[in-house]
């Protein structure tokens, strides 16, 4: 009887365990909000942008991406909007890709 007891309590404590760190694991990612900074940056022809997530190198793109070969932006302002894009995407739990007729919509000159 007092062994049956015993493993009860070792479950419950288990249990309010496993439930305590979830909600502090919770809290700690709901506080912790990702923040997104874009850079334009200035490459050997042209141009293309970084991606800051809180602080810290995140993506850097040289080349335009989704087109062949190593084609750089041609202005400073389409870096800019790919890059917000991309920060968009990210924002709302996306894959960062950017396709052929994204690129098309954004005008950016391939």
């Amino acid at each position: 009887m007092i062994i049956i007891i015993k493993k009860y309590w070792i479950y419950i404590l288990f249990a309010i365990s496993v439930v305590i760190f979830l909600i502090t694991t919770f809290k700690k990612t709901k506080n912790q909000q990702q923040v997104f900074e874009l850079k334009t940056i200035k490459v050997s022809t042209g141009f293309g942008y970084e991606i800051n997530k809180n602080n810290n190198s995140f993506i850097k793109q040289t080349v335009i991406p989704a087109v062949e070969g190593d084609k750089v932006f041609a202005t400073e302002a389409e870096a800019e909007k790919t890059g917000k894009l991309v920060i968009y995407k990210l924002e709302h739990d996306q894959m960062p890709s950017i396709s052929i007729n994204e690129l098309d919509s954004l005008n950016i000159t391939k």
